[in-house]
């Protein structure tokens, strides 16, 4: 099957050909800039590695490497498609400020955390948020290049195409709120962080109007999410979420759907087992990582139980134990069980648990996209 033919049967909930695989097409499932090198150099390559973003420092992986693992989908994104930025995983700096008005700090070989922005005093009124300059949904610099790539794509190549977009509304509230702040807010005054969130779905929403108008009808996915989750259960009590969060999803997911016929992409770590019956009834056709080292995250279960409503992406090989710290060996069976659990009549591309990160030999890379090569083929 062809690269597009085989994702697209996968999401339909049938048997291609083999398990298509992803590395980097999806945003949320690339690989840090450090371990990109190390893996470039076990492959042969010594071109410059660049990063896809100044604050996220993933690596921009290079046609080379996503052909030596025979990968079927291919990404865009807004803002600056393609050409990415010197990494920079070694060096440390402080005081970026991006279009939300948070402040980052980097340390040396390490990732940027979130330090200030605008709404961190303990107490913040409703007339605060009137006054802030939320983001311009209409700057033009998020579409430029971006039909252009998008129409490469599909009609120079076989490749899936992804969209990823970087939009959060409960993640970004913790960064403008700080994160003990914003929890306080859901419990203590429910009205101040509905209105929060309201703000900043409103601003995505625009984003997401735009870029669709742009691109919905050239792509086969389109990704976004929210971290609702933590390695033991639900980060806030799921009524909350139910009552506050799952409105401000459901916008966003109506604005997907009228732009695109695209599969979406819901984006969630940790132990989510508790939000995917939500997940699905607000329309998320694809979830995202399954992070099968969190509590009731067993993959054999979650196909059982959602297999036919939902397709999985990720899982590929669990990230916090067996693809850092295992033999090449132990990364080959980890393959193969997840596979075995989420394969049979489709609905799952095999990618990384989130980003690879930089404690993960190269070999193991190597081992997992090889397996996933080996053992995911179909008999029909």
């Amino acid at each position: 099957m062809r690269h597009r033919e085989r994702l697209l049967a996968a999401l339909q909930h049938r048997e291609p050909d083999r398990v298509p695989l992803d590395l980097g097409a999806a945003l949320a499932c690339s690989i840090n800039v450090q371990t990109y090198d190390g893996l470039k150099k076990r492959l042969g390559l010594a071109t410059p590695t660049l990063a896809l973003h100044r604050l996220g420092q993933v690596a921009v992986v290079e046609e080379a490497v996503l052909q030596r693992f025979d990968v079927d989908a291919r990404g865009i994104r807004p803002g600056g498609i393609g050409a990415g930025t010197p990494a920079a995983w070694h060096e440390a700096w402080q005081g970026e400020r991006d279009e939300w008005g948070v402040v980052w700090n980097k340390p040396a070989n390490g990732h940027a955390y979130d330090v200030d922005s605008p709404f961190r005093a303990e107490v913040v009124s409703a007339a605060d948020l009137a006054r802030h300059r939320w983001p311009d949904p209409d700057d033009p610099a998020r579409l430029v290049g971006l039909r252009e790539r998008a129409l490469c794509l599909r009609d120079e190549s076989d490749y899936g195409v992804v969209l990823s977009l970087s939009l959060y509304p409960y993640d970004q509230c913790h960064m403008l709120r700080g994160y003990t702040n914003w929890l306080m807010d859901l419990a203590a005054d429910p009205r101040f962080a509905a209105a929060l969130l309201d703000a900043v779905t409103e601003a995505m929403v625009a984003m997401v109007d735009h870029v669709l108008a742009e691109v919905g009808d050239l792509v086969d996915v389109v990704c976004w999410g929210d971290d609702i989750s933590n390695q033991n259960g639900p980060m806030i009590a799921p009524h909350t979420y139910r009552q506050i969060v799952r409105p401000r999803h459901e916008r966003m997911m109506a604005a997907f759907k009228r732009g695109t016929a695209a599969k979406v992409f819901f984006h969630t770590d940790g132990s989510v087992a508790w939000a995917i019956d939500d997940l699905i009834d607000i329309g998320v056709d694809i979830l995202n990582p399954v992070q099968v080292a969190a509590a009731g995250m067993d993959t054999a279960i979650l196909k059982r139980r959602f297999g036919d409503r939902v397709s999985f992406w990720g899982a590929g090989c669990d990230s916090q134990g067996v693809l850092p710290f295992g033999t090449p060996e132990q990364v080959r069976e980890e393959v193969r069980r997840r596979l075995s659990d989420l394969a049979p009549g489709g609905g799952f591309v095999f990618a990384p648990i989130h980003h690879i990160e930089a404690e993960v030999p190269p070999d193991n890379v190597v081992a997992m996209y090889d397996a996933a090569r080996e053992f995911g083929v179909y008999s029909h």
